[in-house]
């Protein structure tokens, strides 16, 4: 089964238009291994801006995405050093598995995550609220470390991530939950 996205479908999204035209449409595998999909593209272009194309499938962006892309593109600027100690620039590897975290697993009613950058070129995004803490460490190198604490059931977990994602859906979910109740 394909979805694809093309220009028209992002009219929410004018910043993020420019990336895609109908001949240059991304699609997205749902029968492959969800990691492996890679529903996002940061390109670096000659004049220093980055061209975003992220793949949503039929969905529609929520809200909150148009100011987090945005953030997480400034953390790529940051130079070696960044926190006046030895920090490692952020890697454009960790914003786009941080794009695809996202993308893949973020549903509409889910709140927007802070972003933060990691002093080992990485990005945390992080939700804090409703008794639910929730940090993905999105590593230089792509890869995921992921802390979950729930105080009102007392469910906390952390486990690294390679490629399959489900388990970050029902616990997004139960964020979306509780902001909406």
């Amino acid at each position: 089964m394909m979805a694809s996205v093309a220009a028209g479908d992002l009219r929410l999204w004018p910043w993020l238009t420019p990336a895609l035209s109908r001949t240059n449409t991304r699609s997205l595998d749902l029968e492959a291994p969800q990691w492996s999909m890679r529903p996002s593209r940061i390109l670096l272009q000659p004049d220093g801006s980055y061209k975003v194309t992220l793949d949503l499938g039929n969905s529609a962006p929520p809200d909150w995405l148009l100011q987090t892309v945005p953030r997480i593109l400034q953390f790529l600027n940051l130079e070696p050093g960044w926190n006046s100690h030895s920090a490692a620039p952020v890697s454009l590897k960790a914003a786009e598995a941080s794009l695809d975290v996202l993308v893949m697993v973020v549903s509409h009613g889910s709140p927007a995550p802070s972003v933060v950058p990691l002093s080992t070129g990485g990005l945390q995004l992080e939700w804090h609220t409703q008794g639910v803490d929730l940090e993905v460490a999105v590593e230089h190198d792509g890869t995921l470390e992921v802390l979950y604490e729930d105080s009102q059931t007392g469910e906390e977990w952390e486990r690294e991530f390679d490629r399959n994602l489900d388990l970050l859906r029902p616990t997004l979910a139960v964020l979306a939950q509780r902001v909406t109740a």
